[in-house]
């Protein structure tokens, strides 16, 4: 018997196996994500918030119930889409993904027809997806000039999976084309009610401030989201989507700590308009004043108009950097409504609603305040 024979009986061979490989982006994951809703597909490393992720997301935390509630949220890339996958229950209501990654879009979704929500975004929104165990997916795109276009699935392809017993699957596949990577794409999900103006009982990431409890999916209590998940598809800045990156290490949840902090303290202010009745016909006009209870020196105020039935009227300005001395708004010509419409003309006698929206940086709703006033004709 030779020497190497006795050491192969004396010491089997022990067969080592190889390491799991995580799951990355790559130029093309076409051959192993379809979309059809079915999330068998999906990795580990893909599923960016779970019941493990550094900020959990799973059972039990929504505010209407185990039944209508986001389970988990999965995300990765190649260099033609972006793909999204969520994992949910929602018997009555709707899971609503909103996206943000260049200027211009929606701060709000209160015109947003079939996608109005009474959901305040913490950035301006570009794309919307729509989503429930009932209907085929809506995506929608929002361009500078807020005009919302429905997308065909051929260019954005996207599914719903809901089985008889056990939770959904919804996935979409987003063209880069179509979404811009110059900068971080920002994404944040709820879960909304199933009609329109209807708020929220869940949301991913989890907000820093506790939605509040209210009587389920037909609930129109106004809820702010104030964290998204920040997804760094080109981090080299070549103009391409990168390949070979985890996901789940790669895509964060922001603000940081320290931001969601403070602003959960809130920053509080109230509004007020004189005269609460005006003519516009003799060249009266309206002016709102806000006073602010925090010690703040700035913020990105957006005002607007709305009929009593919500039908929104005019902008007056958004997204506009403002200074506050000594916990007023200081004043300016942009805070006057003449009583006019979006195209120049004198509304209809009435009641009408002025909205104020404040937050701390560009795009952010981190409040919300209302006074009426009355239109003479």
């Amino acid at each position: 018997m030779t020497w190497r024979r006795l050491l192969f009986l004396l010491f089997p061979l022990v067969l080592i196996p190889d390491p799991p490989c995580r799951a990355t982006t790559a130029v093309s994951l076409s051959d192993r994500i379809a979309i059809d809703g079915d999330l068998s597909d999906w990795a580990a490393d893909e599923w960016v918030l779970d019941e493990n992720s550094t900020v959990p997301e799973g059972g039990g935390d929504s505010r209407w119930g185990v039944n209508e509630e986001i389970l988990r949220v999965g995300i990765t890339w190649d260099a033609t889409f972006l793909y999204l996958a969520v994992e949910f229950r929602a018997e009555n209501g709707s899971l609503l993904a909103a996206l943000g990654y260049a200027p211009g879009g929606w701060s709000t979704l209160d015109g947003a027809g079939t996608f109005r929500r009474a959901i305040d975004f913490p950035f301006a929104i570009n794309l919307l997806a729509l989503a429930s165990t009932r209907d085929l997916p809506t995506i929608a795109r929002v361009d500078d000039h807020s005009v919302l276009v429905l997308l065909d699935r051929a260019t954005a392809p996207a599914a719903v999976r809901a089985p008889l017993e056990g939770a959904a699957g919804f996935e979409a596949a987003l063209p880069w084309s179509m979404v811009s990577f110059a900068q971080p794409v920002q994404l944040t999900i709820a879960l909304s009610g199933g009609e329109d103006g209807t708020g929220a009982g869940d949301a991913s990431p989890n907000p820093s401030v506790q939605l509040p409890a209210s009587a389920g999916p037909r609930s129109k209590t106004r809820v702010s989201l104030d964290r998204w998940l920040s997804i760094p598809a080109d981090g080299d800045d070549d103009g391409t989507a990168d390949a070979g990156i985890s996901p789940r290490t790669a895509v964060v949840v922001a603000p940081d700590d320290d931001f969601t902090t403070f602003r959960s303290e809130g920053v509080k202010a109230s509004m007020s308009v004189a005269p609460r009745v005006f003519a516009p016909d003799r060249g009266e006009d309206a002016t709102l004043t806000v006073d602010f209870e925090n010690s703040v020196d700035e913020v990105y105020i957006t005002a607007r108009v709305y009929s009593i039935d919500g039908r929104l009227v005019r902008v007056l300005y958004e997204d506009v950097l403002r200074a506050i001395a000594s916990g007023v708004l200081v004043t300016s010509p942009q805070d006057r409504w003449d009583g006019r419409d979006a195209d120049g003309r004198i509304v209809a006698g009435g009641v009408y609603v002025l909205s104020f929206e404040w937050g701390l940086v560009r795009g952010e709703r981190a409040g919300r305040a209302t006074a009426g006033v009355a239109v003479a004709r």
